[in-house]
């Protein structure tokens, strides 16, 4: 997997949480969604992180 393509997805995961955030504040989902959502998204996030170093390192080591 290209690393371009982890670097586009941690940007959709940013518009996913503010995508989230104007939910919340237009009500159209409760803060148990919210805080649902902004932890799965956090964990995505994460990950994504996660594998783009081991990629790198992969990459580095060849």
């Amino acid at each position: 997997m290209s690393l371009k393509y982890l670097k586009t997805s941690k940007g959709s995961i940013r518009e996913c949480l503010v995508c989230s955030e104007i939910a919340f504040q237009q009500n159209y989902i409760d803060q148990d969604q919210y805080n649902e959502v902004r932890k799965i998204l956090t964990d995505l996030s994460k990950m994504a992180s996660g594998y783009k170093k081991y990629l790198e390192r992969k990459l580095n080591a060849k």
